[in-house]
């Protein structure tokens, strides 16, 4: 027996005990290192999921939470891992932090009533979110009503979660 580390073609002669001589070669490879990495949104907003996937065509798959296929989706946050076989049976494992960012807290402020005909009262949103929309179509902060009803507003904070609070 042989150990080899290097690539190439290999040939042995073996000899029986009447002088007979045959010869064997075999080629040997290396096989490319796997590539392992985890693709997906690694936050998402509360309440939403994202999904996570490995790379398309190995031909097995492992994830921490037990499933087998290629992508998953994931409602929680912590450490998600996935190990991938490809037909040579070589193996490699990849893993990712996946958090959860919390919806951004909504609530108005301004005068909830109008006490004259054509009085106005300002209602704003808190400041500091990436977007605001008003039902009005404002995208302002604040806006300025003259009529009673109903208004509501979708805030954005940086990571792209929203809420909404009507009045």
């Amino acid at each position: 027996m042989r150990t080899v580390s290097t690539p190439g073609l290999y040939a042995v002669v073996v000899t029986d005990i009447n002088g007979c001589t045959t010869t064997c070669e075999v080629t040997v490879g290396i096989n490319l290192p796997l590539v392992c990495n985890i693709t997906g949104n690694l936050s998402f907003c509360q309440g939403q999921s994202t999904q996570l996937c490995a790379p398309p065509g190995f031909a097995n798959y492992l994830w921490s939470t037990g499933e087998i296929t290629a992508c998953i989706t994931v409602s929680t946050p912590g450490l998600y891992a996935v190990v991938v076989t490809d037909l040579n049976g070589c193996i490699s494992m990849c893993e990712v932090t996946v958090s959860v960012n919390p919806l951004p807290v909504c609530n108005l402020t301004g005068g909830l009533a109008l006490c004259n005909q054509g009085q106005t009262t300002e209602l704003c949103a808190p400041p500091g979110f990436a977007s605001y929309l008003w039902s009005t179509g404002a995208t302002t902060e604040c806006i300025t009503v003259s009529a009673a009803g109903l208004y509501a507003v979708v805030v954005t904070d940086l990571n792209r979660c929203s809420s909404a609070l009507a009045r």
